[in-house]
């Protein structure tokens, strides 16, 4: 994968990106808050020697008092201050318990040592930071007296008592929260591509094309919030035709060399892709040439088309296979020239077997000297096998694949199905939808 490859993997993935930073922050937070509050307070010892009244001898006890502060540091984290300080403050805790709470460290190039104790009760952290600055400067004093008495060589003394801190320093919600943030970001970005690399379903239109083994007759947009730029289809007296829809009408019917092509069936591999809305706006636009156009509702499960004409239930296309109505009681004329629609009608779980029938054939037939084109909005092929058979009585089906949606092996066994059924793949289109809602 090169950059550009990353790139449209985290715009193609972008939610599992942002879910993965929200989530990492939820957790970052979330620990912050269940984290006890700790508390930091620091006494400061200033060491030095006695003596040295010349210069040399100044120098000579300086450098002396900086090799020696770093020893002071042992002392003041070791067990020996612990339990002074426990035994002056009447603590329960152990000597091991303090040591655990007790940093000390040299301030870099001076004679100065920090004493930092660490506890969630800030009174007690100030308190037992002042004790063992104190223990340690006594236990300094009685170490460098000789053992024949006089003045220490060299003393620890106070200068900066802890005062009683204000706010704890941990936990620390900026650093966490960040934290958390980069984390999450880190593994957005690489569940995004992990994502991209797994994920099998068509994104452009050579994939597409490759996986139906036929031509993409064309694309319709994104959704950007109306319908005159979208092309899906809303209920209305009259849908609007876009340009999209008439490149796959000019595509379609340059196929058409010898005029044979009267029956197109519109199907995808599964629900979703958007066929009712590539049915409706490719019959629009072959009206629009002044081409005769009948458009049959075969989807029995999600019948759409008539409330995308805004046309009322009546009698439909189930009610003539059940041979209750003749083909003028279901035919019914749109505001749109030379369209008109054949609803479902009573479409029940028992409708399915009736395309299959001898009276389905015969519709087509007695609908061709009606009309020039028949186009039949049939079910998802995953959801029906009605759709195999409706190709094999058709003379070809257009498949409508969602990109990034569908899937290449999705689109293969449609065209498997159908042309195991002896139906005839003609091409496909490709839809995207983001904002509005295409239909089936």
């Amino acid at each position: 994968m090169d950059i550009r490859d990353y790139l449209a993997a985290w715009r193609a993935q972008w939610v599992i990106i942002v879910a993965c930073v929200v989530l990492a922050l939820g957790v970052a937070a979330g620990v912050s808050a269940l984290m006890t509050p700790k508390y930091v307070a620091t006494t400061r010892l200033f060491t030095t020697t006695t003596g040295g009244a010349s210069v040399s001898e100044a120098y000579q006890g300086n450098l002396f008092s900086t090799n020696r502060v770093t020893s002071y540091a042992g002392l003041a984290t070791g067990k020996q201050v612990a339990q002074r300080a426990v035994d002056e403050l009447g603590l329960r805790a152990s000597a091991e318990d303090v040591m655990s709470r007790v940093s000390a460290e040299p301030v870099p190039d001076s004679v100065l040592l920090d004493i930092t104790v660490t506890d969630t009760n800030p009174g007690l952290a100030r308190d037992l930071a002042n004790v063992v600055a104190s223990q340690t400067s006594s236990l300094v004093q009685e170490l460098e007296t000789s053992a024949r008495g006089g003045v220490p060589a060299a003393s620890a003394t106070i200068v900066d008592l802890a005062d009683l801190p204000t706010s704890p320093s941990s936990p620390s919600w900026v650093r966490n929260l960040g934290l958390g943030l980069v984390g999450g970001l880190i593994l957005g970005l690489v569940a995004a591509v992990v994502r991209w690399k797994l994920d099998r379903s068509v994104r452009t239109a050579d994939d597409i094309a490759a996986a139906v083994g036929g031509p993409v007759l064309g694309s319709i947009p994104p959704a950007e919030g109306t319908r005159d730029e979208t092309g899906s289809v809303d209920a209305a007296p009259t849908p609007v035709v876009t340009e999209p829809f008439r490149e796959i009408r000019t595509n379609l019917l340059a196929m058409d060399h010898d005029g044979s092509l009267r029956t197109v069936v519109v199907t995808g591999p599964r629900v979703g892709a958007g066929a009712t809305t590539v049915a409706v706006g490719l019959s629009v636009a072959v009206a629009e040439t002044g081409r005769s156009v009948v458009l049959l509702d075969a989807d029995f499960g999600r019948g759409s088309v008539a409330a995308a004409f805004g046309a009322e239930a009546g009698p439909g296309l189930v009610d003539f296979l059940r041979g209750n109505e003749d083909l003028d009681a279901v035919v019914v004329p749109t505001a749109v020239d030379n369209l008109s629609i054949v609803g479902t009608g009573a479409a029940d779980a028992s409708s399915s077997g009736l395309i299959g029938g001898t009276r389905m054939a015969d519709l087509i037939k007695q609908l061709h000297g009606d009309f020039d084109i028949v186009v039949v909005d049939g079910p998802a092929v995953s959801t029906s096998s009605d759709s195999a058979v409706l190709a094999a009585l058709a003379d070809g089906a257009v498949l409508v694949a969602r990109r990034g949606s569908t899937s290449a092996p999705e689109l293969r066994d449609t065209v498997s199905k159908i042309t195991l059924a002896r139906g005839r793949v003609i091409g496909a289109v490709a839809t995207s939808a983001r904002r509005r809602r295409l239909l089936r």
